[in-house]
């Protein structure tokens, strides 16, 4: 599964993304950052600190907001990335353009790029905006019983939300959407959770 993963993400190709003009919706990007483990392979992930302004303590990729220095979207990843946890673009092969998706409860439009991370760098993480990076095994995802359901408030109402649990963290909302979009999309591994 694995290898068909990979090869349809680099058939899919890479799209750099334009910026996005000023005064427009605003856009962030993420990477979603494949690490070889053996013959698996690993999804690096964060968890936010308590001193963000927003998703406080949640689990996502690194990533962020662009800023007029950046020149599109796949620069605003790669920046983000090295201020998040200090992992600079020469360990990062940029291997796809994932669609746009919006968090349920924001509306910044987020591009997702999937990358290998290159060796195994030392990182330096942003402590007043990430508590801890860990990896989890892309075949975590593929287990049914790894899937709960838990409530959370969206405006006024209550949400059943799913999430995969992997040890202490939650891994769930728009995080959780773009990995089994990926997984469904090009590794054809038919996981049946609704994330909207």
């Amino acid at each position: 599964m694995h290898e068909k993963l990979i090869r349809g993400l680099k058939k899919n190709g890479l799209v750099r993304v334009e910026a996005p003009l000023v005064g427009h919706p605003q856009c962030a990007a993420v990477l979603v950052l494949l690490c070889e483990e053996g013959d698996d392979f690993e999804i690096l992930l964060t968890k936010r600190s308590e001193l963000v302004t927003h998703h406080r303590g949640e689990v996502a990729f690194p990533g962020g907001i662009w800023e007029t220095c950046d020149t599109d979207m796949l620069e605003t990843a790669f920046r983000e990335t090295k201020e998040e946890i200090g992992l600079s673009g020469d360990h990062i092969e940029p291997i796809t353009t994932l669609t746009s998706v919006m968090p349920f409860n924001g509306q910044t439009h987020v591009t997702p790029f999937v990358a290998r991370m290159i060796g195994n760098p030392e990182l330096t993480l942003q402590s007043s905006e990430i508590d801890c990076v860990f990896r989890v095994p892309l075949n975590h995802f593929l287990l049914a019983t790894n899937y709960q359901y838990f409530m959370v408030q969206h405006r006024k109402h209550q949400k059943k939300v799913p999430m995969v649990h992997f040890h202490k963290f939650r891994i769930w909302g728009m995080t959780l959407r773009i990995i089994i979009d990926m997984l469904n999309t090009f590794g054809d591994a038919n996981i049946k959770f609704n994330i909207t």
